[in-house]
């Protein structure tokens, strides 16, 4: 059964809404339209629910579309709410540009073209329907995970920020000796002593008895306020556990490595968005302007008011017009393009054959806002030509980790940087070397990046996952290599050595080593 979705409608007029009602009745998606005769009341029913699109009028007493279109962004609620403006004659430029900047996607003009209202709105819904799916999708996978939780068989123990309490299972229960209502609310150190060393982490039992444990810690991703998870298990009985561990935990830290990688791309879908609305804006304004230019000149033609330095004049600014036209269109198809590649790979995991050059301009190109917000440059010395046969989908997520590793690592607290590409051919390899001119990784630190649940941001953002995928997907995937040059101050070296060809069953490989990581 399909659900209904919510398009909020704001005119002050109610003949308008009632217009707005017929023209989008019998779209492909059902419906709910929701009328509000004023932006008050579109600000409140905003704050009741969630809604697809906003046909906005800009032109409303007390408060115009204008205004009401910046309270909605300035809410984190409604911050993202797709914003069409209807207007009967809003030909300011810079008013038009303000709107963009408050979250428009469009300016509709009075009378409206139904089939382009029609066109507009059905996009949106789509894409609304496709993130409530995706949303609903992650609700039940925690849902699943919540249950292999309580079923585990090894002890399992959530904290807040102050290392709280605040879950407990039966397998926490047998292996401490306390119940789950005695230890909620209580500090997880009443258990968990503090650590001596990087080897090994000593624990308490209710009778006082102090025993080794392995101690696997994460944030769990998108816990507002954060909340750490960790797995606990008696070493002295390490194999027995590691023998119990049931197929059910595997699976869930791989639904976690999973949603690293969507939450990765859903950030490139994010920023090219972004990116788009650029020269789509350019577009449309700058299409208006030339058809008007060009009514303009015609209604002088047939006034006989027509002058050869009128004519030239206006063949100058179409002219210069068209050319940020082409600018414009040229921009847009390379974001698309781009996108488009990267988005398909990454989704799929194809292998196919591919130009090395190609798929890094790609995968740079999409990440391009990503790059400016943190201010890092980029330098990219790959020759063309070099042709792979491999999976450029986990190129991307590879290259995505290690420039946000840089970003929130070597980069922090500058405000800029930059990373360098290089790529050369080593036989039947490529060799690709990532650099960056950051801060460096202390030497003892160097051998524990890829290790699953190990950052040194655990708790301001970091989910230890990052440098665990890229290397987990560059020798099993891939079916190459990668080495760390660093030294505190010098910046860090990643070097890449991959098959030009890779092997069948590459993909396989990427699952087996993450089911096979020692991490959970």
């Amino acid at each position: 059964m399909n659900r209904t979705i919510p398009v909020l409608m704001v005119d002050d007029r109610q003949e308008n809404l009632t217009a707005l009602e017929a023209l989008l009745e019998d779209m492909p998606q059902p419906l709910e339209l929701v009328p509000a005769l004023s932006g008050q009341e579109a600000l409140r029913q905003s704050l009741k629910r969630d809604f697809a699109v906003v046909l906005l009028d800009v032109q409303m007493p007390d408060m115009d579309g204008m205004e009401t279109a910046e309270l909605l962004r300035a809410n984190p609620r409604t911050r993202h709410l797709p914003i069409i403006f209807i207007t009967a004659g809003l030909h300011d430029r810079v008013r038009q540009f303000e709107g963009y900047g408050m979250g428009a996607v469009d300016f509709l003009t009075k009378p409206i073209e139904p089939a382009v209202l029609r066109n507009k709105v059905a996009v949106l819904c789509e894409l609304y329907a496709k993130v409530q799916e995706r949303t609903q999708a992650l609700h039940e996978s925690e849902r699943r995970l919540r249950m292999v939780i309580d079923s585990a068989s090894e002890a399992f123990i959530a904290t807040d920020a102050n290392g709280i309490v605040t879950d407990w299972n039966h397998a926490a229960e047998h292996l401490f000796g306390w119940r789950r209502d005695e230890m909620l609310g209580q500090p997880a150190g009443r258990v968990l002593l503090p650590v001596r060393d990087a080897c090994s982490q000593r624990a308490r039992h209710r009778n006082g008895r102090e025993f080794d444990v392995e101690l696997s810690q994460w944030q769990v991703p998108q816990s507002q306020p954060p909340t750490f998870a960790a797995l606990v298990r008696d070493i002295t009985r390490r194999k027995e556990a590691e023998e119990a561990r049931s197929c059910e935990l595997r699976q869930a830290l791989q639904q976690i490595v999973e949603q690293e990688k969507m939450v990765a791309l859903g950030g490139i879908v994010a920023g090219v968005a972004h990116e788009l609305n650029t020269p789509v804006g350019n577009l449309v304004l700058l299409a208006t302007a030339l058809r008007d230019r060009v009514v303009e000149l015609a209604d002088s033609a047939l006034a006989g008011k027509l002058t050869r330095s009128g004519l030239v004049a206006s063949a100058t600014e179409c002219r210069a017009a068209s050319e940020v036209l082409v600018r414009s269109a040229d921009k847009a198809r390379e974001l698309i393009e781009s996108f488009k590649n990267v988005a398909v790979d990454q989704t799929s995991q194809r292998r196919r054959q591919f130009d090395l050059h190609t798929c890094l301009h790609d995968i740079l190109v999409t990440l391009g806002r990503m790059l400016r917000q943190a201010n890092v440059a980029v330098e990219m010395q790959v020759p063309p030509g070099v042709l792979m046969d491999s999976y450029p989908g986990h190129l991307e997520q590879i290259l995505n980790n290690l420039i946000v590793n840089s970003i929130l690592h070597g980069f922090e607290g500058r405000g800029c940087g930059k990373v360098s590409l290089a790529a050369s051919v080593d036989g039947d390899h490529v060799r690709l070397v990532y650099s960056d001119d950051g801060v460096g990784i202390a030497p003892e630190l160097q051998q524990k990046i890829f290790e699953p649940f190990f950052s040194t941001k655990i708790g301001a953002g970091g989910s230890g996952l990052g440098m665990y995928i890229v290397n987990n997907l560059v020798c099993g995937a891939l079916q190459g290599s990668i080495s760390l040059a660093s030294a505190p101050g010098q910046g860090v070296r990643f070097e890449l050595l991959l098959p030009l060809t890779a092997a069948s069953g590459g993909a396989d490989r990427e699952q087996g080593a993450v089911d096979g990581a020692g991490g959970v």
